[in-house]
């Protein structure tokens, strides 16, 4: 028994019209479209948290510049980061010095470079956030009192200490402060770093 099996080949050759190549091409712009308005967005996203990321690290700087006991600076009593809202994009790594007061003073202070005056708090850094990370500032400060505030860490442990901490119902001073960062065009977007007297130190 013999069975022939038969193949049909088609001459045709199905190709892309015109009409397929024009949506698809329309589809593409769109979704680049979309991408492209959201860009700048997320680029002061990015900024804001890289901002927010730079702040917790210096804060850690300067605690275990404390924990170290580091001593390259003359008559170093601690170290801390100075925080004044009248200045939101900037912020000061600070080597505390002299009666080691344990916050920043701000008429008295010179550049650690300047040995002249052992005596005064020295600025190891200036913080610039408007060349670091653009259209970021420090918007506010929870937990103080005021409009500024210095983190003081002190060796050996080290210990913390936070000026103008504010105080609760029950006299008691919190037990943490935070410094607030934000998108200057849209302050409803905010970083918070929260430091601890326990020493803890969070970016949310």
């Amino acid at each position: 028994m013999i069975i022939n099996f038969k193949f049909k080949i088609s001459n045709s050759q199905a190709g892309i019209t015109l009409v397929e190549i024009v949506v698809v091409i329309f589809i593409i712009g769109l979704l680049l479209m979309i991408l492209a308005s959201g860009f700048p967005e997320m680029q002061r996203q990015f900024s804001l948290s890289r901002a927010t990321y730079k702040f917790a690290q210096d804060l850690r700087k300067t605690q275990d510049l404390a924990l170290s006991g580091y001593t390259a600076i003359s008559n170093v009593k601690g170290y801390g980061v100075y925080v004044d809202l009248s200045q939101p994009k900037q912020y000061i790594i600070y080597a505390d010095r002299g009666n080691g007061d344990q916050k920043y003073n701000v008429f008295n202070s010179n550049t650690c470079a300047n040995e002249t005056n052992i005596q005064n708090d020295c600025i190891m850094e200036k913080i610039d956030l408007s060349k670091d990370s653009p259209g970021v500032i420090i918007d506010s400060l929870y937990n103080v009192s005021s409009n500024y505030v210095s983190i003081n860490f002190n060796p050996p442990n080290p210990t913390v200490s936070i000026s103008d901490l504010a105080v609760g119902q029950d006299l008691q001073q919190y037990d943490r402060a935070g410094i607030e960062l934000a998108l200057e065009a849209d302050p409803a977007s905010q970083r918070t770093i929260y430091i601890w007297m326990s020493g803890l130190i969070q970016a949310q």
